[in-house]
């Protein structure tokens, strides 16, 4: 953890600096091989250079796609590209489910690269970047890892002319890497309670129970302080990256959820999947199937791009029926639930808890353990005969497990809350100090856990 913590904040100041350049061209640059140099250091030889020669392959497909018309040579050359993004990533995946192995950041790397190619083809005249932009925006390192997803389309802007970086940009994206870091903090404390040697204890009851919230809440306490860092980073150079969460615990349905977790991979697969590949060919696959019924074709795709996110995340069981489930749902809500003559603040609230503990239950299959695992928890939380008295020490590991959980729901909530609303520029300098200050000693006060983050594993 701390070394986690020297590392943004050595980024920090690296960004800050190398910004003032006048040379966007060399800052890019050198940005670029700084973060070439820590995907080596942090993860393998072997894995880097294929992320970096299928970038700059990528980028040859961009420039030949980009520069011609829709002849049948460019859009042979561009469902080539296309299949082979989506071929290598389903064959890693394979390797990975049968316990081999997958590089690091490949999966968002896939998608980012895919949607560069979409862009080229579609929108040829304004799909113009440099080598450097384009290597700047596949492998800048924060990102690369676990994410956000950069559409490149949005920021192409960005990257050929950054701005610089102000003083109330620098001191929000300083506070940024700060939650970004109490958050992970919090994330490897949960850690400690729902690794796999707790889970195989005898969990059961308020074990049970508070380990299936605990996981949630740890899942959103490390993805969104990665996410907070990264944005940080991106910040401190002069790039804004789109917000990634945005208060999913409040969410009221799961559509809803779905809009407001990992937002940058759901809106992904929305634009390039639920939107391009499937809605927009309604009338092509009507011509050939003239029974089909508008609703019955958007359910269907709706439980496609659900799946495909499943898939995404692997090729494994856990992950596809946390698919399926999440599309059945989002399912009923759109047909049915959606029309309930239901409103007011009780009916509200009550939305809200069945969200949260319907994503609790759900996010368990995330957890590195056995289905059969998985079912004895939740069968044991249910099981009101489990709500048994436990010995002190188990009464003490509860108790702070649970005030952690407290912490991540509540208190990061609400916070997040307000900064959103802010876009974490707080003019107060006291307010501002206190929460970095706060925030960075809780960090490294709360021991060298050195856990990695959760979603670099997809």
């Amino acid at each position: 953890m701390n070394s986690l913590a020297l590392l943004s904040l050595g980024l920090f100041v690296f960004f800050g600096i190398v910004r003032t350049s006048s040379n966007t061209v060399l800052a890019q640059a050198a940005v670029i091989t700084l973060s070439c140099g820590l995907y080596v250091a942090q993860n393998s030889t072997t894995d880097f250079v294929y992320l970096f020669f299928l970038t700059q392959a990528a980028f040859a497909v961009f420039k030949f796609v980009s520069a011609r018309p829709r002849t049948v040579n460019c859009r042979i050359v561009w469902m080539a590209a296309l299949s082979y993004l989506a071929v290598q990533l389903l064959y890693f995946k394979a390797e990975t489910a049968s316990g081999g192995h997958m590089p690091v950041g490949l999966a968002y790397l896939t998608l980012q690269l895919f949607g560069i190619f979409v862009w080229a083809y579609f929108q040829k005249n304004a799909a113009v970047i440099s080598w450097t932009e384009f290597c700047f925006s596949a492998l800048f390192f924060p990102t690369i890892i676990a994410g956000p997803i950069l559409r490149t389309e949005r920021i192409a802007a960005q990257l050929s002319a950054p701005s610089l970086p102000s003083q109330a940009s620098l001191k929000s994206a300083f506070l940024l890497i700060c939650l970004g870091l109490f958050k992970k903090a919090v994330a490897d404390q949960l850690g400690l309670f729902t690794n796999e040697s707790q889970v195989a204890l005898h969990l059961v009851g308020w074990r049970a129970t508070l380990l299936t919230v605990a996981f949630y809440s740890q899942c959103y306490a490390d993805f969104s302080g990665y996410s907070d860092i990264a944005r940080g980073l991106a910040r401190a150079y002069g790039i804004e990256i789109p917000l990634n969460f945005n208060l999913p615990f409040l969410a009221a349905n799961i559509t809803d959820h779905w809009k407001r977790w990992h937002i940058s991979l759901n809106e992904w697969f929305r634009d390039y999947v639920f939107t391009w590949l499937f809605a927009s060919n309604f009338l092509r696959v009507k011509r050939v199937i003239p029974w089909l019924s508008s609703q019955f074709y958007l359910g269907a795709s709706i439980f496609f791009t659900c799946l495909l996110i499943g898939v995404w995340h692997g090729l494994e069981t856990r992950f596809l029926t946390w698919a399926a489930i999440n599309a059945i749902f989002i399912l009923l809500h759109q047909s049915a639930l959606i029309r309930l003559p239901f409103s007011g603040r009780l009916f509200t609230i009550a939305s809200v808890a069945f969200t949260f503990s319907l994503t609790c239950i759900l996010n368990l299959l995330f957890l590195d353990t056995s289905l059969d695992e998985i079912q004895r928890i939740l069968q044991s939380s249910l099981n009101m005969q489990d709500y048994v008295f436990v010995n002190i020490h188990d009464q003490a590991t509860i108790f702070y497990s649970f005030c952690l959980v407290l912490l991540s729901i509540l208190g990061l909530h609400l916070l997040d809350r307000k900064l959103i609303a802010l876009d974490y520029r707080v003019s107060s300098p006291i307010a501002f100090a206190f929460l970095t200050i706060f925030a960075l000693v809780y960090c490294f006060s709360s021991g060298a856990i050195d856990q990695a983050f959760l979603y670099s594993r997809f």
